[in-house]
């Protein structure tokens, strides 16, 4: 599943636009067709060497999970993101070096995947729903065990079977649904006493939101939009913190809750960390 979101104008024109009968694949065709023309951000892309040796995606992959097609952007994304991932598990008490089985949930091309490799003892597991990416991500990652999921659960693993499990603005673009499965499935294959660590498009993407919206989310509902493309960027899901801890995280012990409040390391997403009950 695609880790990116897309500016809520930008979705909004998307939306406009298949109303109008204008597909989205247009869209992404343009950017396509666009970045063939883009000789600077070609040039960079040549020049980058990622600091971890490993292979970097073709661009047009970094399109599929990002929307755009820089690498060091990318890369410095996942970075990022990993040591957002590691502070958040450190105030609970949890350091990467203990965990033993973890899996990142719509891993895409591996951009937080990779970062994994400078932990020595975790056995990390990547699952996603699109099997262009679980395929590159085969040939580049051979420390990463990768497979295939629906986009509906369930994922391919028995009961109990990780430590951590992370799914990176994954539920952002889900539908209603799908919701709800989903979180029980998550709950499903972590160990009692393990965790799972969400973002979503809470605290940002609500501050777009029109008269009528802003109420239904200040009541606590769901938000969802392009609804049709749910698994891309241009499905968006918006979760007030309430119905995070309320219907979501129901079953599961809500560890942090944190808003989104620095974009260079939460990427403007509200994090969520949840434990399973032992």
């Amino acid at each position: 599943m695609a880790n990116e979101q897309l500016s809520f104008a930008k979705r909004m024109l998307i939306q406009a636009l298949e109303s109008a009968g204008i597909a989205a694949q247009v869209v992404d065709a343009r950017a396509r067709a666009r970045h063939l023309l883009d000789r600077e951000t070609s040039r960079r892309n040549a020049a980058f060497s990622a600091p971890d040796g490993l292979p970097m995606p073709p661009a047009h992959l970094i399109y599929t999970v990002v929307g755009h097609f820089d690498y060091e952007v990318f890369y410095e994304g996942g970075r990022t993101r990993f040591a957002h991932l590691g502070n958040v598990l450190e105030q609970a008490g949890v350091q990467t070096e203990d965990l033993r089985s973890v899996l990142d949930w719509g891993c895409g091309c591996g951009r937080v995947v990779r970062q994994w490799r400078q932990i020595d003892g975790a056995q990390i597991y990547g699952s996603d729903y699109n099997a262009v990416l679980i395929d590159w991500c085969r040939g580049a990652f051979p420390f990463a065990r990768l497979s295939t999921n629906g986009l509906a659960p369930p994922l391919a693993f028995p009961d109990d079977s990780f430590d951590l499990l992370y799914g990176i603005s994954v539920f952002t673009h889900l539908d209603e649904a799908l919701q709800v499965p989903w979180m029980g499935e998550l709950r499903r294959v972590v160990r009692p006493g393990g965790h799972v660590l969400v973002t979503m498009n809470g605290a940002t993407g609500s501050r777009n939101l029109g008269p009528v919206d802003r109420a239904r989310y200040d009541a606590g509902e769901l938000l969802v939009f392009g609804e049709r493309f749910q698994g891309r960027n241009y499905c968006a899901a918006i979760h007030p913190e309430s119905y995070v801890r309320d219907v979501l995280a129901r079953d599961l012990e809500l560890v942090a809750a944190m808003p989104a409040s620095d974009p260079e390391h939460d990427h403007g997403q509200d994090t969520y960390l949840l434990r399973v009950p032992a």
